[in-house]
């Protein structure tokens, strides 16, 4: 693929690849979009803000975002949407607009990982980080005090480095530089050294008393999911 032009909204949040985002949409810049897309059947980029607020004058965006395909619209009595989008390929902002539509426009190039050149190191990285993300899982339940509920993992390396980026607990700027890299190993490089320093954080809090929680299921979200 190609350049193209999409809508941008900017917002202080991170969205990742295959991983779902809600959002209630309340301005009218950003209503006109949200129908455009749904008439045009085309979806909106998702960047975090660099400069500037998520309401009011245009804030400036990071570089790289990720489609949001839309999924469902609730049209609220005040004119208000609420709205469930997936997150699908990832893309680099080459310029943006301010001047031809109430909202952002950027002309974009898809960005995407790089092929690995060492498969057997990101094969044993993709099952250590999966482990640590199950001991990482396990502690943060017992520290909250909840019953550990099932959960599934994507057993591709790429889909599980974006599912344990949009899991884990860290700072905006640590999430987006997850979301630039285009090296798997590095992203889950990374990841592993986030959980592992999540994991003795967690297990220092003292455990409160066991809760029910609904069931984290990975394969749940396939329904939502545009493949591109």
């Amino acid at each position: 693929m190609g350049t193209r032009e999409i809508p941008l909204f900017p917002l202080q949040t991170v969205l990742f690849p295959r991983m779902p985002l809600p959002l209630r949409i309340f301005e009218d810049r950003y209503r006109i979009m949200v129908e455009r897309c749904v008439e045009q059947n085309m979806p909106f980029g998702v960047v975090l803000i660099r400069e500037g607020e998520e309401a009011g004058e245009p804030a400036v965006p990071m570089s790289v975002g990720t489609l949001a395909q839309i999924h469902a619209v609730q049209k609220l009595e005040d004119g208000r949407l609420n709205i469930l989008t997936v997150g699908s390929e990832r893309f680099r902002v080459i310029e943006c607009h301010s001047d031809r539509e109430p909202y952002l426009v950027g002309l974009t190039e898809p960005y995407g990982d790089e092929p690995p050149s060492d498969v057997e190191k990101l094969d044993e990285l993709t099952g250590v980080v999966s482990g640590l993300f199950g001991d990482y899982f396990k502690a943060l339940i017992s520290a909250a005090g909840v019953d550990l509920p099932e959960y599934d993992l994507p057993k591709d390396a790429v889909d599980l480095s974006f599912v344990i980026a949009a899991v884990i607990q860290a700072p905006l700027e640590q999430r987006q530089a997850l979301l630039e890299l285009t090296d798997t190993v590095a992203r889950l490089e990374q990841e592993q050294a986030i959980l592992r320093g999540q994991i003795e954080v967690i297990r220092r809090s003292p455990p409160r008393k066991a809760i029910r929680v609904a069931p984290f299921n990975y394969r749940a979200l396939d329904p939502f999911v545009t493949n591109n």
